[in-house]
């Protein structure tokens, strides 16, 4: 007879229960690589409980017997070395995305998250940083792309849009739909030398006095692209909240892409922390 496990049991259970199923593994390492969560996109799968997925393969496989509800493997996406997280936003939060007759989904396809990436620029010769933000944008074709929503960095002051008006993009200059899964490598192509940066840029960049800023002294060729530094994402998908999923690296399996931090808001203050992220002060 299967019988309800949670994740954080799976996680917190020693030797002696692995033995008592009968189920031998060469380390701790096994088990924390299969559960951790290795791209934004296994985030997605666990958070919707999709079906047919390397990790439910996995748990069906060396777990036989045993069936994990998506309330537990929500609640397993949290960063649990979180200790400043409020405990009671965590259970209502989990309550109202896995409630059967109303429950709650991330949809990749929306516009409403965000990568917010931290990018290694050479500036005039010294290395220096800049704040992305991306999110996907889908076409009417029915494909997606990832398009840049802002720009901030502090070396530069912001200034007015009047002059630089959003062009038509070249369609053949795009950021692929799958960049997360490579660590946004292909920015590097949306910078080189400043030729086509505009066909990767939303019609909203246009809107932000520091992108504008960024983005005429990009034209001056002021600016070197060298690689990503960090990726956050950012989601408003949920009705009534906002959290944010970071990577966290460990020797353990409560590991990966993970619920960083979670705040309870109106619609008023979700719009408010949207252009705070925009301004990199969140």
């Amino acid at each position: 007879m299967k019988f309800f496990l949670s994740l954080a049991t799976l996680f917190l259970v020693g030797r002696d229960f692995l033995n008592g199923q009968g189920i031998s593994l060469n380390s701790n390492r096994e088990r924390n690589f299969v559960f951790e969560v290795k791209q934004i996109d296994e985030f997605f799968e666990r958070f919707n409980n999709e079906k047919n997925t390397l990790f439910s393969e996995y748990v069906a496989k060396k777990y036989p017997g045993i069936t994990i509800d998506r309330h537990s493997l929500v609640r397993s996406l949290f960063n649990r070395e979180n200790q400043g997280m409020d405990s009671a936003d965590r259970k209502t939060f989990i309550a109202q995305v896995t409630d059967s007759s109303n429950p709650v989904f991330l949809d990749f396809s929306s516009n409403q998250w965000y990568a917010a990436i931290d990018c290694r620029f050479k500036h005039l010769g010294k290395f220096t940083d800049v704040a992305l933000v991306l999110k996907i944008q889908q076409e009417s074709n029915g494909g997606m792309k990832w398009v840049i929503v802002s720009a901030f960095t502090p070396q530069l002051r912001p200034e007015s849009n009047t002059k630089v008006p959003a062009p038509r993009p070249n369609p053949s200059h795009f950021l692929n739909p799958m960049s997360q899964a490579t660590d946004f490598m292909d920015l590097a192509d949306a910078f080189d030398e400043g030729l086509h940066t505009r066909d990767y840029l939303d019609s909203s960049f246009y809107r932000r006095p520091f992108s504008i800023a960024f983005l005429r002294s990009l034209s001056r060729q002021d600016w070197e692209f060298q690689y990503v530094r960090r990726i956050s994402y950012h989601f408003f998908q949920v009705q009534g909240w906002e959290f944010t999923v970071s990577y966290f690296q460990r020797n353990s399996a409560n590991s990966g892409w993970l619920i960083s931090s979670l705040k309870k808001v109106t619609p008023e203050e979700k719009e408010s922390l949207r252009e705070k992220l925009f301004q990199k002060s969140l």
